[in-house]
């Protein structure tokens, strides 16, 4: 806390898994910022970097990569936390009402007709 701003939460953890994140969440309860500091080193950071980011976004919450070994920029901020707001695609949405409009019924009457064989989207 300083002075009058609002408060801001961070956990430091050595892990970044669901446990830290439902952590976090519940703390936003509480104060209006929270942030996640992991080690730099973390291994799911280097694998799914971009979606750990997007997810973080989407919960609002902050992402903090500490280095204990520089002397200098030892926390990097990843992530400010915020209010989310999804991007809209145009072409996606678009594959997906092409789609939509494109189906016709369900044949599926029940197990009674599974003699004539059932259909499903899928096939």
């Amino acid at each position: 806390m300083r002075g009058d701003e609002d408060p801001v939460a961070v956990e430091l953890k050595l892990l970044l898994n669901v446990g830290v994140l439902l952590q976090a969440v519940a703390r936003l309860a509480l104060p209006p910022k929270v942030y996640v500091g992991v080690p730099a080193h973390c291994k799911i950071l280097k694998t799914r970097r971009k979606h750990i980011i997007k997810l973080f976004r989407m919960l609002g919450l902050g992402l903090l990569l500490i280095d204990p070994v520089r002397e200098s920029d030892r926390v990097k901020v990843i992530r400010d936390p915020g209010e989310y707001q999804p991007r809209q695609s145009k072409p996606r949405k678009q594959r997906l009402l092409q789609e939509f409009n494109h189906r016709v019924g369900d044949p599926n009457r029940g197990a009674s007709e599974t003699r004539r064989g059932i259909m499903t989207a899928y096939r």
